[in-house]
């Protein structure tokens, strides 16, 4: 058996003060019964994490509720005083949440450190953002009446989060519901909670106000979510994660017509002209694709090249695959972690081996693997269509399909072929096909000639199955916000 050899002391550290709590309006208390789980960069040991009950859930939305007025009167200024504390505590505590992503999530310390980076500048980005809010007072053209549009906290949220950005994700939405008026309720991911807890405890040394923020961390997430959609007591659901799940939950929001964002699934296609540069491109799918271990819902899933350049793009994506070394995420030497959980692991070889089966090339890269860890080599996969498993399931991993064409309009209408629509690519160094290229793709964020789709100051979201609604800035907080208009 093979073992890492950094020992995430800060993190493991984290996690004995408050790894079996959770958070009840502002009060961190011992769980009564905790859970446990497998994070990825500890090769197979188990942990315990707080366990919160339905009836835990229900007790925190009746405080949430009780202080939904008084924090939506909150002005705004206040509340931004109370996020921008947060962001100092954060800040203070940095490496202990790089720690705890990457014991958590399984990725390597230096995309750990990153996300942690990337969270206080969504955090200074917000709090940028909410000065510029407000509805201006008009002049009714039929009527003549003054028309005055104010906005007012939807009420309270629920956020739920995914453990691929444990911190991130759930900081982004806490930070804008609270600069919104809207108490929280933050249900992270039971495979990882360790971050949000540590966000929690930041929390109390803040001062807010009782029932403002609560967290739940829980093995029972259909039985606690259920509870909560259908008490009456939360008017927002933020979620993040799968479009399955996503597709669940808003038939049960339904029922209480509860405001929805959701940021679901992907299936982004990179489109590479005959124009692009191969050696800029090579580097750019590298660190789109290959970014926290493949576990990211904007990658790369489908590569779709030239046939004219398809040959030496392939090799330069096989020889910097093959310079990537694969291990346990604390090392600071790693490149590429494992995925989350063993199952994972076996889905990958699955659809890989099914692509093999039915006609595809593959080829296998990077280091070898230590043994007991849920790792996956990256994987090239060439001489496949678009009709393909591989090319229609979200891969979530180190394995990398193309797809070779002729037309470009033909690439086009194969990268739309997915009711997904979150993320996609364009490669061109002609201005013709670059907006040829962008006035055909169907998706929700385009990147053009760059490894991100994403920026913290513009609006984040997808079209189609991939969700509803965005996120970032003023488009984020409006998402939490009722406009209402008095006429005088």
């Amino acid at each position: 058996m093979t073992v890492p050899t950094v020992p995430l002391e800060a993190a493991l550290a984290a996690h004995a003060r408050v790894g079996a709590c959770w958070l009840r309006g502002g009060e961190l208390l011992d769980a009564a019964q905790t859970s446990s789980y497998a994070p990825p960069a500890l090769g197979g040991t188990r942990i315990s994490s707080g366990d919160v009950t339905a009836s835990d859930a229900l007790a925190a939305a009746e405080l949430a509720a009780a202080a939904q007025a008084s924090w939506g009167s909150t002005p705004a200024l206040h509340r931004a005083a109370y996020v921008r504390a947060l962001a100092v505590e954060l800040e203070n505590t940095r490496e202990t949440l790089a720690e705890a992503i990457v014991l958590d999530s399984g990725k390597t310390i230096a995309n750990a450190r990153a996300e942690v980076e990337l969270c206080l500048r969504v955090l200074d980005t917000l709090l940028g953002s909410i000065a510029e809010l407000g509805a201006p007072a008009r002049t009714d053209y039929l009527t003549g009446k003054r028309v005055v549009t104010v906005l007012r906290p939807v009420g309270t949220a629920l956020l739920m989060t995914p453990w691929n950005f444990p911190l991130n994700l759930g900081v982004r939405k806490l930070a804008t519901a609270l600069l919104a008026g809207c108490t929280v309720l933050w249900k992270p991911s039971d495979r990882a909670p360790l971050a949000a807890m540590i966000v929690a405890e930041a929390t109390t040394r803040i001062g807010l106000p009782a029932g403002v923020v609560s967290v739940l961390p829980t093995s029972d997430s259909e039985g606690v979510v259920g509870a909560l959609l259908s008490s009456g007591l939360v008017r927002k659901l933020s979620f993040t994660g799968s479009t399955e799940v996503g597709k669940q939950l808003m038939r049960q929001a339904a029922d209480q017509l509860l405001r929805t964002s959701f940021e679901l699934g992907g299936n982004g296609a990179a489109i590479v002209a005959a124009s692009a540069d191969v050696e800029t491109v090579a580097d750019a799918v590298m660190r789109a694709k290959f970014g926290s271990n493949g576990q990211v819902c904007t990658t790369i899933n489908r590569l779709y090249v030239a046939r004219e350049i398809a040959p030496e793009l392939v090799e330069a994506l096989r020889t910097r695959m093959d310079a990537l070394t694969v291990g346990w995420p604390q090392e600071a030497s790693t490149d590429l972690g494992p995925v989350i959980t063993p199952e994972s692991v076996a889905r990958l070889e699955g659809i890989v081996d099914r692509a093999a089966r039915a006609g595809a090339t593959v080829t296998v890269h990077g280091t070898p693997v230590p043994q007991d860890g849920n790792f996956v080599r990256p994987t090239l996969v060439t001489d496949t269509e678009t009709d393909s498993e591989i090319c229609q399931q979200e891969l979530f991993g180190p394995v990398l399909p193309v797809i070779v064409f002729d037309d470009l309009d033909d690439a086009i209408s194969q990268a739309n072929a997915t009711p997904y629509g979150l993320s996609a690519y364009v490669f061109a160094d002609r201005a013709a096909e670059v907006e040829r290229l962008l006035a055909g793709i169907r998706s929700g964020l385009v990147a053009v000639n760059s490894p991100s789709p994403s920026s913290v100051s513009t609006p984040f979201g997808g079209i189609g199955w991939s969700g509803i609604g965005r996120e970032n800035g003023i488009r984020g907080l409006m998402e939490f916000l009722d406009e209402v208009s008095h006429v005088y």
